[in-house]
């Protein structure tokens, strides 16, 4: 299975509340995973092509980061995300995802991260991502 990467990089730690970090496709599964220039929009081909693996990184203002969870929304026909984004498993500052495209076009996610120091806080970029 292809992996892309996304990397967050968090400009704005606030602990128990809602961080600010820019995301970024730093590997593209074999060309299947791109952002436009200067957008924060992540597209995903998917039609007429298997499941792809998607591993998001964290990293910047606060590091080290450790990833506890992460969750999708907006996932049609699938609201929660969880038969389309199958099999999270968090490793240090990073978590895996596979995306089985079985509900699209379109999904927000949050990460639950902890910083250095021990405090907790979200991810959110506040943008919504496609599978086309």
């Amino acid at each position: 299975m292809p992996t892309a990467q996304i990397t967050l990089n968090v400009t704005a730690f606030v602990a128990n509340g809602c961080c600010t970090a820019t995301p970024s496709v730093t590997a593209s599964g074999g060309n299947r995973v791109y952002q436009n220039a200067g957008s924060s929009m992540i597209y995903i081909k998917s039609k007429g092509k298997s499941a792809l693996s998607i591993q998001f990184l964290v990293t910047g203002v606060g590091a080290p980061f450790t990833v506890n969870s992460i969750s999708f929304s907006g996932v049609l026909n699938d609201p929660n995300g969880t038969a389309t984004f199958t099999n999270p498993t968090a490793s240090g500052n990073g978590i895996t995802v596979n995306d089985t495209f079985v509900a699209q076009p379109n999904w927000n996610y949050t990460i639950s991260i902890t910083n250095a120091s021990g405090q907790t806080g979200t991810i959110d970029p506040g943008i919504t991502n496609t599978d086309e």
